[in-house]
């Protein structure tokens, strides 16, 4: 077996395990009329959360006084490469010929949502 068929059924039974644990708490996956899965139902039945939301607006409800924090996770989540360009920076002594140099003022904006998550959620 190849290297890529062994992880993909090793992710698999990962996922299948997962799907167990939850159906074991009374969590039951359901379906939208396409047959994808679409939001998760307490044994209850009254209790859904979906499994797709905004997260554009989520944020802004959890942060609503850091306006940018969406802009600059996404920016880094995603690779832009206006958000990465001031982090890399060319090396004489590294072997690939570059560095990583954090932003000082990305590190404070992190440790800001940090904060402010810890006094939110």
């Amino acid at each position: 077996m190849s290297y890529a068929a062994g992880a993909k059924a090793a992710a698999q039974n990962r996922y299948d395990e997962t799907l167990r644990h939850i159906a074991e708490t009374g969590i039951k996956e359901a379906f939208d009329r396409r047959g994808d899965p679409s939001h998760y139902v307490w044994n209850d039945g009254a209790t859904k959360v979906p499994l797709k939301f905004n997260i554009t607006s989520e944020v802004a409800k959890w942060f609503p006084d850091l306006p940018a924090i969406y802009q600059t996770g996404s920016g880094a989540v995603h690779s832009v490469p206006w958000q990465l360009a001031d982090a890399v920076a060319e090396s004489d002594t590294a072997f690939s010929g570059y560095r990583v140099r954090p932003s000082i003022l990305g590190i404070g904006a992190a440790v800001d949502a940090v904060l402010v998550a810890c006094s939110t959620v």
